[in-house]
């Protein structure tokens, strides 16, 4: 980000340089258990109903075993995809 406020020398500019070209929005979900950190993956976008629903199905299922408690946010992306899939493989969702 380009900083609004600044300190130079009276009389001289403030020198700053701006990145240009396309910004990107890197998301990283991830598990985290007794066993470590598993199931993470980055992904170029922002996170969105389809992308948190793949990482569901194709990273996160995968690696939860029976009896695991997941903790999820409240942000609508994460709700419904998760709450669906996860709930095949008998863990528990903790929503705040």
């Amino acid at each position: 980000m380009t900083r609004q406020w600044g300190r130079a020398p009276k009389g001289e500019r403030i020198d700053e340089a701006t990145p240009q070209g396309r910004w990107e929005v890197p998301t990283t979900p991830g598990a985290m258990s007794l066993r470590g950190i598993d199931a993470a993956m980055t992904v170029a976008s922002a996170t969105d109903g389809d992308l948190f629903r793949a990482y569901v199905e194709q990273a996160l299922r995968p690696k939860l075993q029976c009896g695991d408690v997941v903790v999820l946010d409240n942000l609508s992306a994460h709700l419904k995809p998760c709450v669906d899939l996860i709930d095949i493989i008998g863990t528990t969702e903790v929503m705040p």
